[in-house]
Parts: structure tokens; sequence; C-alpha cells
């Protein structure tokens, strides 16, 4: 591959809430400027734009790990919200496990 050749990569990120894609990208420490319809979000050295109207973020090849991490901590922001709002407890036994209950 020549050194000049960027290859892009591009993730169907199904998103029902934008705020709760706000919050999860705070609660990573990243920062998120909106420009229309495209949130530009940055991370302590890497990039990415998600485009609100096609749910769709665009990346450079080697984020794949930090995409990965947004989808984790907004999947757990939903999480946690649908557990409030249904009146569930929820509890979080590993990063990636957890439990909910309703008594």
């Amino acid at each position: 591959m020549p050194c000049y050749e960027v290859n892009l990569m591009t993730v169907e990120f199904l998103l029902k809430n934008i705020d709760y894609l706000r919050e999860a990208i705070s609660a990573l420490g990243w920062s998120v400027q909106e420009e229309g319809s495209k949130l530009y979000v940055k991370t302590n050295y890497k990039s990415f734009v998600i485009d609100l109207e096609t749910s769709t973020l665009e990346s450079n090849r080697g984020t794949q790990g930090l995409v990965n991490q947004l989808k984790r901590a907004y999947s757990s922001k939903v999480i946690a919200a649908t557990a409030k709002k249904k009146r569930w407890v929820m509890k979080q036994t590993s990063a990636t496990i957890g439990t909910l209950r309703k008594y």
C-alpha cells in the first residue's frame, strides 16, 4: 500500500437517542463538536465523524478499538436509562457483564 493512501472504514451506528451518545462520549473523556447533522469526536490521539442523518461513523482503519469503546459506552447508557425507566435494579459485575432485576 502506498504511503499516501488512506483507508477509511464506515460503521453503521444505529442511534436512537443523541443525548445518550453525547453522555457516552463525555463519560469516555472525549470531546465532541456538532456541525449541522454531523458530530466530530476527538479522543486523545484520534478523531472520527458521526453522521446523525445516516447513523454512520467514519474513521481511519486504526480506530476500531475506539469505535468499540464508544459502542459499549452508548449501550451502557441506553441500558441504564431503560432500567431506571422500568424501575429495574442494575448490578454491574464486570466491565462487560451485568444483571437487571425487577423486585
